[in-house]
């Protein structure tokens, strides 16, 4: 299991402030808003390879790998080992 899916079971879909889908409402445009259109289009697809970009990272960070790094840089266990066995 990744972090990310964890996030996206948390939390919904991993979507950054900026980004747009498909999804959203079409908003009404008048001749004067076409340059700020096109410069938000460009902003919003930017920000949505950022959110791929992180959406990766997140995908390949595994609990396993997680639990692995703090064994070995020495973070300690607590509690009773059988308490932190998890099912899913």
């Amino acid at each position: 299991m990744s972090v990310g899916d964890i996030v996206r079971a948390t939390e919904g879909p991993i979507r950054l402030e900026g980004e747009t889908t498909d999804a959203d409402p079409p908003r009404p445009v008048g001749a004067d808003e076409a340059e700020g259109l096109a410069s938000r289009a460009f902003t919003s697809t930017v920000w949505a390879e950022i959110g791929e970009r992180i959406e990766d990272l997140l995908d390949q960070i595994t609990l396993e790998s997680l639990c692995e790094r703090a064994e070995q840089e020495g973070v300690p266990r607590s509690g009773d080992p059988r308490r932190l066995m998890y099912f899913i």
